[in-house]
């Protein structure tokens, strides 16, 4: 148990300093007042908010998908963390202090390689920055970086460094802190040479990006040359680990999160000097691909911070055709992402849980670097404000490939055209991109109209990304479970009348033997306390579904009584069937001293029953 290992006392006093409604508030749009909250859930695709957070409690809950638990497991889910690494980050947050020694020995043997992979990265992060800053090697990049206008705060900000020419430095400065070659060629710093024994660094005589995850750590780096070479890549990346996946990192969001929650929009652009540019111009509500294309991961992402995103790109073809990948994610995913239409539409976008776009493509020669540069802060910003929906962005660029003056142009460019407004959901948005194809092909809307019914009834529903864990009634044993929940000085009471195993539910009878040994062990505990000693993800979703749940407070000790009398019939009847089916056996054998034997069990607890029966209401 992680508890053996993180002493009790030091995890209690990170719960108690980490209160959850401020916490899930720096992750969600939490609206709402007292003591419940709500959001649109961020574990799965809703257009409702049921994901609710309750101070006086603790905990948080959604009434979609299922999911559930206290401010630990919230941190664990969002940021796919352990639960030593969620207790470590939020005691770093609050001021905590851990016994590190015990807190790597609470880690899993992969916990430890993961913590393993982030050291080694952070340590070459250490080196490249070190170099840049205070070595005569580094003075070629700080040349470079000053004239690209990267200014000493962002230096230090975005911790840019320089990989020398050297072919073993970091080799040997990770050697002299313990890190072997080896290591470092798991995360992809370092090479084997292929002739011979040693080692050599894979990034040499580059502008060094550290790239970091959501929560600040180092997962990866990036490096640019500084001189462009005919037989190597402008911009190098370090391979993907179990760290880092780069469809799944967007580059500077762990500096950026806060502005971009809090602008509700966030800029997308392509390049490292490209966000640095535009976050040093003043405009911090921005992230940046990592060399790959927009992808479905990114875009849920950055569902989680903002209702808006604007896809800053390259006016060139390049440019174009990097934002036109992007409807794969923003429109035949519209019901999970999107909503087409003008700007005053994403406050509706914002309600819905979608995320609305737009796309800036730059005039042609500028990238977003260039034109901060050139314009400043406030042309960028004109230039965001008129930024074009995405859908009309794509009803424009897929025009240019198709020829509209013949027929055949017309009808593949609506072939193109039509599956994406069969996605939209809203009736009002399909009737106006449909008048739009009318206008641009000629083609008649009856005709239109008939297409997009066909194409509707061909269409398969949309899976919800969430799983939704649907508990059954269960009658008395999820009653009585809830009633212990909310009135948990019952529980003694409940422990001397039902043993848990008469429970049949799993789930609730690992909730009801955690509240009996809590109880027993403890005396008084809160839920969140309780939420820690389910190891199943599932039970704590449950508890959690069922402290959010109104029971009521009137007649307890009745309602209890009533639970108790009921799972007690159910245990004696289930007896009873038992020794029918044995009284059968032994009288099938001719053995009438069994059969005795057992019809007298049988009549006992026949007459048990009874009275079970004549004390129940």
């Amino acid at each position: 148990m992680v508890a053996d290992h993180i002493p009790q006392e030091v995890i209690e006093e990170v719960r108690r300093r980490s209160d959850i409604v401020e916490v899930i508030s720096e992750y969600l749009p939490l609206k709402g007042s007292g003591g419940n909250y709500k959001a649109l859930c961020p574990f799965h695709s809703e257009k409702t908010p049921s994901f609710t957070v309750t101070r006086q409690k603790q905990i948080f809950h959604c009434f979609g998908c299922g999911v559930g638990g206290n401010v630990f497991h919230f941190i664990m889910k969002y940021e796919h963390l352990s639960f030593p690494e969620a207790v470590a980050s939020l005691a770093h947050r609050f001021g905590v202090s851990l016994p590190k020694g015990r807190l790597r020995a609470a880690m899993s043997e992969a916990e430890t390689h993961k913590d393993q992979l982030y050291r080694l990265n952070e340590m070459a992060a250490e080196y490249y920055h070190k170099t840049l800053l205070s070595t005569a090697q580094g003075e070629k990049a700080r040349a470079y970086l000053k004239q690209r206008g990267v200014n000493a705060r962002s230096v230090e900000l975005f911790k840019l460094g320089y990989a020398p020419a050297s072919w073993d430095g970091l080799v040997r400065y990770g050697a002299e802190r313990g890190f072997s070659p080896q290591a470092l060629v798991e995360v992809g710093l370092v090479k084997a040479r292929e002739q011979g024994p040693g080692f050599y660094d894979r990034f040499r005589d580059r502008l060094m990006f550290p790239i970091a995850n959501a929560m600040g750590r180092v997962v990866a780096l990036g490096g640019r040359l500084l001189e462009n070479l005919p037989d190597a890549p402008k911009y190098l990346n370090s391979p993907e680990t179990t760290i880092y996946k780069k469809g799944q990192l967007l580059y500077g969001l762990h500096l950026t999160k806060h502005a971009i929650r809090r602008a509700g929009q966030v800029l997308i652009v392509e390049g490292y000097l490209d966000l640095i540019s535009v976050f040093q111009a003043g405009i911090e509500n921005v992230v940046a691909t990592l060399g790959t294309a927009l992808t479905r991961s990114h875009v849920q992402v950055l569902k989680a911070y903002a209702n808006e995103a604007v896809l800053v790109f390259d006016g060139d073809n390049a440019g174009r055709s990097a934002a036109l990948r992007g409807k794969e994610y923003f429109l035949q995913e519209h019901r999970r992402y999107f909503l087409p239409g003008a700007h005053l539409s994403s406050l509706k976008g914002a309600l819905e849980g979608d995320l609305h776009a737009k796309v800036v493509l730059l005039p042609a020669g500028h990238d977003p670097d260039t034109l901060v540069q050139r314009e400043g802060r406030d042309g960028l910003l004109k230039r965001v404000r008129q930024a074009q929906p995405f859908m009309e962005f794509v009803f424009d660029a897929e025009a240019e490939g198709h020829d509209l003056g013949s027929v055949q142009g017309k009808l593949a460019y609506v072939r193109k055209l039509l599956p994406l407004v069969t996605t939209m959901t809203n009736q009002v948005e399909r009737t106006e991109y449909l008048s739009e194809l009318v206008k641009r092909t000629g083609i008649a809307p009856a005709a239109l109209a008939d297409e997009l019914h066909r194409l509707k009834q061909g269409a398969k529903p949309a899976a919800n990304d969430g799983v939704a864990y649907y508990f059954p009634g269960l009658g008395p044993e999820r009653l009585l479970v809830q009633l212990l929940l909310t009135h948990r000085s019952w529980i003694p009471y409940a422990r001397l009348q039902v043993p848990a195993d008469f429970l049949q539910e799993p789930l609730l009878r690992a909730i009801l033997q955690a509240l009996y040994r809590l109880a027993s062990e403890r005396g008084d505990f809160d839920i969140a306390t309780l939420l820690e000693a389910l190891a199943d993800e599932r039970c704590r979703d449950l508890v959690a579904r069922l402290v959010l749940e109104s029971v009521g407070d009137e007649a307890v000790q009745q309602q209890i009584d009533d639970c108790l009398v009921a799972l007690q019939r159910r245990q004696i009847e289930a007896q009873l069937k038992r020794l029918k089916e044995d009284m059968h056996e032994a009288e099938g054998r001719g053995d009438m001293v069994q059969l005795a034997h057992l019809q007298q069990q049988f009549a006992q607890l026949r007459r048990t029953l009874t009275r079970r029966g004549r004390a129940a209401p």
